[in-house]
């Protein structure tokens, strides 16, 4: 999710409900076009992205291993 300076500034590290804030729509995942400006832009991003997706492909195998 992105906002702007001043909102992730008042929200900080906790809940909306906690700040007496509301999304303004759902969250979607992000359009290719976005997700390339983001990734190539702040390269730490794209590190901690792609750590993401191994460790969910790695927690989705495990789960399906589990269920077999």
């Amino acid at each position: 999710m992105a906002c702007c300076k001043s909102c992730n500034g008042k929200k900080g590290n906790r809940l909306l409900k906690e700040v007496n804030m509301r999304l303004l729509r759902q969250p979607r995942p992000l359009t290719q076009e976005y997700a390339g400006f983001f990734l190539l832009r702040y390269p730490k991003l794209r590190e901690a992205y792609e750590e993401f997706l191994l460790s969910a492909q790695a927690g989705s195998g495990m789960r399906q291993e589990l269920s077999a």
